[in-house]
């Protein structure tokens, strides 16, 4: 119970409204919800505890429907090194909920972006919204995953 009011807490502290109002004030846009906040301090590997929060935010998924599509975001640009370890931190939220049997299609890979580099996104987001469910590592040779990664098919 208290993991579900972590991520319900989660849920409702980072989206904002949930429904903003356009310029022509007939039009409502929603505005998708973060699903969840994930700590990978000192770490690359998904903890029990993250993998309650990832089980928890499909659950929360399911209850927006408008927003079909799930964002994995992870933060790290000072170096060559944080983008990898930014990489290899939503390579193992897409492993894992792919392994949840979450589609392919419904996935977005971005990282690299700015911010605390210890936290990834599960975000929320619209069916026009666009970008690969996969993509190659930037640096493998600083991957700490090399062999969970060639394990793993993408396809």
């Amino acid at each position: 119970m208290r993991l579900q009011l972590i991520v319900v807490i989660v849920l409702f502290a980072f989206p904002g409204n949930v429904f903003a109002q356009s310029e022509d004030p007939s039009i409502c846009e929603i505005i998708c919800p973060q699903f969840a906040v994930i700590d990978f301090t000192n770490t690359i590997f998904l903890s029990k505890k993250a993998k309650l929060q990832l089980d928890s935010a499909m659950k929360i998924a399911k209850q927006w429907p408008m927003c079909n599509k799930i964002k994995v975001v992870a933060n790290g640009t000072s170096s060559e090194q944080s983008q990898q370890q930014s990489w290899d931190r939503v390579a193992a939220v897409i492993m894992y909920l792919r392994k949840r049997g979450i589609e392919k299609q419904r996935l977005i890979f971005d990282y690299g972006e700015e911010g605390n580099p210890n936290i990834v996104n599960i975000q929320g987001v619209k069916q026009n919204d666009n970008g690969p469910w996969w993509t190659p590592p930037p640096h493998p040779e600083f991957s700490l995953h090399k062999h969970k990664i060639t394990d793993f098919n993408p396809n």
